[in-house]
Order: structure tokens, then sequence, then C-alpha cells
């Protein structure tokens, strides 16, 4: 991502960050006070990123720190304790830990635009915990209550996130990994170009609240929009992998494998992913003809399969290598079946029914692939379950 924005340095002090590179700071005549900043977020390698986590070393850190959440430090101490009894792995703790703020603090945006509009006091981490809302903020506290709680160092950082939201998020440092990016709000970890680092903070009172931030976004290009998911399955094949889905860390033990999986918004380019869709929807007019609208995408009925299949078929005697595809939508956690269509030897899109559109969709979670529908079905549930 890089992006342009107006600001008055003292409330950026920490642009030359980790994972970003300034580009220029140029003064805006008729506004002395304030200067145009531009940057570019520099997404990690994944490669490099995966060798890391295999890497972090299991010991648990002292923390030095002293957080204001003294009438929940019994609740929260509970919850880490709980969570380590699942796994010694520091990486899987950060993302159990995740995950369960997502349940427990709901983002309220109410309270983000009272933030906005000039609200001086953010709510304590006990209010938010019992009110179970909050924003980035809140969230950020009760992360780093849990991180403190496990004993982990953290800290808090302030900035932009794509493509123009001032936001909060947590750092915490793992050997050998050194400080590591925790969006506890996206469920994210690492540094993917979608963050700019503004300020760090050891504690959220030394963060600015959002009112008092005067940031203006004046132009954002190259946008990511990767995800990442922290799964528990009966089972992983390696269909989960390739074409935009990137196997970070897995772990076994118990019943099942829990694993972290990466999806990205591809980059590959428009006009190869332009000329397939136009041949595609050709095909798919002409289909859905003689086909009734009914609900295919996603549906899992004997009908409906058997009509994409038949869809399938179409578009293999058009020249179009078609497979299907079974998973998960990241978002709701619920299984779908869909179609993809391959755009070169080992990237393919999701043809989506009802959009009308073909492209790169981070949302949806591969986990199983083939061309037979019975095949598939059969082993999405040996994967997820019935």
């Amino acid at each position: 991502m890089r992006i342009c924005f107006q600001s008055d340095l003292k409330d950026c002090p920490d642009l030359r960050h980790a994972g970003q590179r300034l580009l220029s700071v140029n003064p805006i005549s008729d506004n002395p006070g304030r200067v145009e900043i531009v940057m570019e977020g520099i997404p990690q390698s994944l490669s490099q990123f995966t060798q890391q986590l295999q890497s972090v070393n299991p010991k648990k850190e002292s923390l030095l720190q002293v957080m204001n959440c003294s009438s929940i430090h019994h609740e929260l101490h509970e919850i880490a304790m709980n969570l380590s009894r699942e796994t010694s792995d520091p990486v899987e703790w950060i993302l159990a830990a995740m995950a369960f703020l997502q349940e427990r603090i709901v983002y309220d945006p109410g309270l983000a635009q009272a933030y906005d509009q000039g609200k001086k006091t953010g709510l304590t981490l006990s209010e938010a915990w019992v009110k179970r809302k909050g924003t980035c903020r809140e969230i950020a506290m009760a992360m780093a209550g849990l991180c403190h709680a496990q004993g982990i160092p953290v800290r808090f950082v302030q900035g932009i996130s794509a493509p123009d939201r001032l936001h909060v998020w947590n750092e915490v440092y793992l050997e050998p990994l050194g400080w590591l990016p925790v969006d506890a709000q996206a469920g994210m970890i690492g540094q993917w170009g979608s963050l700019i680092s503004l300020r760090i903070a050891d504690k959220i009172e030394d963060l600015p609240m959002p009112h008092d931030v005067k940031i203006k976004v004046s132009q954002t290009r190259g946008l990511y929009h990767d995800r990442q998911v922290y799964l528990k399955l009966n089972r992983l094949s390696d269909e989960a992998k390739g074409s935009g889905q990137f196997l970070l860390k897995q772990w076994t033990g118990g019943t099942g494998v829990r694993c972290l999986l990466h999806l990205t918004s591809q980059r590959e380019p428009a006009e190869s992913l332009e000329s397939l869709s136009n041949r595609v929807f050709m095909i798919l007019r002409a289909f859905l003809n003689e086909n009734s609208m009914m609900k295919l995408d996603g549906n899992f009925n004997a009908a409906a399969l058997q009509k994409l299949e038949s869809l399938c078929d179409q578009l293999e005697n058009s020249g179009i290598r078609p497979r299907f595809a079974a998973g998960l939508n990241s978002l709701s956690q619920t299984a779908a079946v869909w179609v993809e269509a391959a755009v070169s030897e080992t990237i393919w899109a999701k043809l989506d029914l009802a959009g009308k559109t073909l492209e790169y969709k981070p949302e949806w979670i591969r986990l199983v692939q083939d061309r037979s529908a019975a095949s598939l079905i059969q082993k999405l549930q040996e994967t997820i379950g019935s």
C-alpha cells in the first residue's frame, strides 16, 4: 500500500518503523503547521514469515509493563491459563487469544463515531469487558491484558489502516522473531502492507484519542486485502495450499489438526483474468438461460450439484479448465461448494454465480478440490466433519 496524507509531524513520531518506508515529507505552503507525507507499507515474504514462525521460542518471557486492569486481573489470568492449557506454542496462543476476543468484544461503530467527533476519554478495559463492546482501542487493550497475564511483552501501535482509517493494534515480542504486529480486531499477525505505524507506546494512555490526531488521507494506492484464519479441522490436505492460500503453521495433538492459513488477494495481471472472465460468462449466460436461476453457489443438494457438474462440462468443452472447490467462508465459518476456473497453471479464480463475477476471493477458504461433486463432498466431510 502507498498512502499520501497530511499531518503534523508531532502526531507521527514513529514513521521510520519496521515494515514501512518513508518516501517523502513535503511542507504545505498554505498550512505551515502541517506536511504532506507519502508512506509505503511493505508486505512480508510469506515463505520467510513461515520459517520465522517455526522458530519461535516456546519459553515464556517476563513482562515488566504495568497495565491499569486490576479489576479484571484475575479473570484475564484465568483466560490466559485456559488458553495455555491448549497449546505450548506462543504463536498459537496469540491466535487463540485473538479468536477469544473477537467473540468477547464486539466492535461498536457508535463509540468509534463518538471518538471521531471529540469524545475525550476512552472506555477503561473493565468497562469494555463488562459491556462486551468497544473499538480497536479497547480490543487492543484487552489483547494487551491477556498478553500481560501470559507473560508476553506487548505494546500499542496507533496508525493508519487501509485505506484511510485511524487504527490501534498491538505488537508482541517473541524470540527470535522480535516485535510482531498483532491486529486482534482483524485477526491478523505480521506486516502485510496494509498498516502504517504512526506512534508506538507502552501504555494506551500515551496514545492520543482519535479526534486529537489530525490526519487527512488524500490518496491510497496498491491496497492489499489479505486475510488469515485459524482453523481446527479433522484433517488438513495439501489441497488447502496454493492458488492464494499459504499454510503459515500447523499444530497436531489430541484429535485433529490446527492451522493458520494466509489468504492473499492474487496479483495476477488484470488482463489475464479479464480475458478468462469474458469467455466464462459467455458460457454462463447460455447456461443460465437453459437452467433455472436457483441458488447454485454454496448449495449441497443433489440437483444443484448436478447442474454445477453440467456447467463444468460446458466450460471444459470450451477449453476452460474448471474444478469444484469446497471449504468455509472466513466471515461466517459456514461450509460451501463453488466452481473455480484456471487463470494459469497455478492460479484459480472463484466463479460467483450470484454476483456474476470471476475473481480472487480471499474470504473463501478452500480446503478440498475435485472434479467430481460427490468425491468433493466426501472429502469436505472428512476434513471438517459432518
